[in-house]
């Protein structure tokens, strides 16, 4: 059976919007569900192929868009202008999603990858009733260390001023401690994120709070005890409050932000299909 879903589809914008697929051979007969996966700020979806081949080998699909803008995607280079009209991509490829397949459905979010899930989840909670929403490392808030009084107000002002201005990007350390992904070269990563797009996800931060009692459905939460990046406790606290009845929580000890791009990532990877497994049986 010949593989539906397109490397490519054009957005309201009219921009090409990249989408990579990753899927068990006979995928028709085998696969168990379908993962959407959600990349965080700058990056590109088939940078985690590492762990989508531990997905597909599990019995379950992948796909992974990437935001416009960002890697293969047309569009100013990490500019996201609003999440409304990321959003609305990501709808497009969730309607394409529910055109060919009836199998249960995860939607999996990295870093600001995972806010956006939370987003794009609770716009339809029905749909994920019968898989679940996975975050790890979610940014739903900064970490002490990156902020200074005022940080907020200072990103919304520096966005109207010099809205293509891109701050000092979070060094690779500060991110992982994994030697090989160190020292990979990775020409399709964004050299940083434009105060446009840092000002447009705190709007969206904003958000997710009114969109609590909508995530009812299974919920896991990945966290990296030595994040430097996001503030743990807000995801905790955002969980702890959401009305799922299907909620787990997982710290890894010693690890960064980069869950899945850190040194033994491939535990984490094993929860989460381990989580997967028992939430489609």
């Amino acid at each position: 059976m010949p593989w539906p879903i397109p490397n490519y589809v054009s957005n309201k914008q009219g921009l090409r919007i990249r989408i990579d697929s990753y899927y068990p051979k006979n995928y028709a007969r085998v696969a168990h569900a379908v993962v959407l996966f959600l990349h965080g700020m700058g990056e590109y979806g088939s940078r985690y192929a590492h762990v989508f081949e531990a997905f597909v080998a599990a019995g379950y699909i992948v796909i992974a868009p990437t935001y416009a803008g960002h890697g293969l995607s047309e569009g100013p280079r990490a500019v996201i202008e609003d999440f409304e009209s990321l959003l609305g991509d990501l709808v497009r490829v969730s309607d394409l999603i529910d055109s060919y397949f009836t199998l249960p459905r995860f939607i999996m979010g990295t870093s600001m990858g995972s806010a956006i899930a939370v987003m794009l989840a609770s716009e339809f909670p029905a749909s994920w009733r019968h898989g679940g929403v996975i975050l790890s490392s979610p940014l739903f808030g900064f970490a002490d260390g990156l902020k200074f009084p005022g940080f907020n107000w200072a990103l919304r002002l520096g966005a109207m001023v010099a809205p293509g201005w891109v701050p000092h990007r979070v060094k690779a350390s500060n991110l992982t401690c994994h030697p090989r992904f160190l020292a990979a070269e990775e020409p399709l990563l964004g050299k940083g994120t434009p105060l446009r797009t840092l000002a447009s996800m705190l709007t969206m931060l904003d958000v997710l709070p009114t969109l609590k009692h909508k995530c009812i459905f299974p919920t896991l939460l990945l966290l990296a005890q030595d994040d430097r990046v996001v503030d743990n406790k807000l995801a905790e606290d955002y969980v702890a409050a959401i009305p799922s009845e299907d909620k787990v929580v997982t710290t890894a000890r010693g690890k960064l932000h980069e869950l899945l791009h850190d040194t033994e990532w491939e535990d984490s990877v094993r929860i989460v299909v381990q989580w997967m497994d028992e939430t489609v049986e």
